[in-house]
């Protein structure tokens, strides 16, 4: 399993295990979706 950094405590970076999470009942299709509008709503102001 890969590991993901975690918060800086004194300068040190504290390595903490990555958690998934499985959620049933969503296709790929619908996640793409939601990421495609989060990525336009973040990016409107940044254009702006």
């Amino acid at each position: 399993m890969p590991l993901s950094l975690g918060k800086v405590v004194h300068g040190t970076p504290r390595h903490v295990p990555e958690q998934r999470r499985t959620v049933t009942g969503i296709s790929n299709g619908e996640i793409n979706r939601e990421l495609t509008s989060l990525k336009g709503m973040f990016n409107l102001p940044i254009q702006s």
